[in-house]
């Protein structure tokens, strides 16, 4: 069964849908998820679980990845993200959207930029995404940068949301869209770098990879749900791994 017939949010089936169609806009050509991780299935509580994992490369992006983890009407996630290739020195788009109980509990939208301190970088890559980060403001409340994460890889227009109902999620629908379009026009403009350059972009995408595994091999629900040693093998294998994906 797919995620998008599973669903109980229309929100999230059009952002899957919508995701989907970028992929395919972008000729990307599939990626073998890591051995029996592509579809994790157990049952939590009485409570059927499903996580379904995609995984992409493209001509721009050496990984493009999808996660959608579902107990129906009690938990519904998406996570959608974009690498590009080591030789360009574009931000890595990173969206994820966390339900429970048919609440958005965290709402993230953000371009995640490499050289954060380099003014033409910024001017570039993060100021254009002040219009959108105002839209954020007024959709909804925004939530505390309290771990490393929010505060060392986001950018300072990230939209970071919580607590609002489905009634409200068209709007951040279509602001995700917005962000993500733009995203792709952007990219779709990008020139390699240097030799030098090129190790500090995967410098980057390493320290970013070993900051996040850190956290969700603490706190991720799904360590609960399929257990801690295949919940770390997901996350090093596949979610936050220096190797899968195609340079």
């Amino acid at each position: 069964m797919s995620p998008q017939s599973i669903y109980t949010l229309n929100s999230l089936t059009t952002m899957y849908n919508f995701a989907h169609k970028v992929v395919a806009d972008l000729m990307a050509k599939k990626l073998s998820v890591p051995k029996n991780l592509a579809h994790l299935s157990t049952d939590f509580k009485g409570n059927k679980v499903d996580m379904y994992s995609y995984a992409w490369h493209s001509k721009q992006f050496r990984l493009i990845r999808m996660t959608v983890l579902m107990i129906p009407d009690k938990l519904e996630t998406f996570n959608f993200v974009l690498y590009p290739k080591h030789h360009f020195e574009a931000p890595v788009f990173a969206s994820d959207f966390v339900f429970a109980n048919r609440k958005l509990r965290i709402g993230m939208i953000d371009w995640m930029p490499i050289f954060p301190h380099e003014p033409k970088y910024i001017e570039q890559w993060t100021f254009p995404l002040a219009p959108f980060y105002q839209k954020a403001l007024a959709i909804a409340p925004q939530y505390d940068r309290k771990l490393s994460w929010s505060t060392q890889f986001t950018s300072k227009y990230a939209c970071l949301v919580t607590g609002i109902n489905e009634e409200v999620m068209p709007a951040l629908v279509k602001l995700w869209q917005d962000y993500l379009s733009n995203y792709l026009t952007n990219t779709a403009k990008m020139e390699k770098v240097d030799s030098t350059r090129q190790a500090e972009v995967q410098n980057w995408h390493k320290a970013y990879n070993k900051a996040h595994l850190e956290v969700e091999n603490k706190r991720n629900p799904y360590m609960i749900y399929f257990g801690q040693e295949l919940g770390k093998r997901y996350n090093q294998e596949f979610l936050f791994s220096d190797d899968f994906g195609k340079n």
